[in-house]
């Protein structure tokens, strides 16, 4: 596992990465930090609410899409950070224009899913 995440860790992320890849790099180290390193997440939960603000809210290639968010939203629950996964879904639903495409093929539903267990988890029961 170390040697991935050394790999992971070597890599020299471009400004311009599509934020679907983007997503994944940090919820691949949210799950080793939590997991894997049993470290705290506040420096790497800094990180991905400073990223988030510079992530493209329109274009082709699913960049009208929440992606960023999708990926680090699952890490989050999978780690139990459900307040921090609330706030990040939040800022999805304020900040992208619904698209029926991606209705179809399920992901809002997904995002509707995540945010119920969150609500579970921290005693929102009625939001859920």
């Amino acid at each position: 596992m170390q040697r991935y995440y050394d790999i992971l860790m070597a890599l020299e992320i471009p400004e311009a990465i599509h934020p679907m890849p983007m997503g994944r790099y940090y919820q691949c180290m949210l799950l080793y930090t939590h997991f894997v390193a049993k470290k705290p997440l506040n420096k790497l939960l800094q990180q991905i609410f400073s990223i988030e603000k510079r992530m493209p809210r329109v274009g082709l290639h699913f960049k009208n899409f929440p992606g960023f968010h999708y990926f680090v939203v699952d890490g989050l629950v999978l780690t139990h950070h459900f307040k921090e996964a609330i706030k990040l879904m939040g800022l999805a639903v304020k900040d992208y224009k619904m698209h029926r495409e991606f209705v179809w093929k399920g992901y809002y539903r997904q995002f509707q899913l995540l945010a119920a267990e969150c609500y579970l988890y921290t005693g929102k029961r009625e939001q859920a």
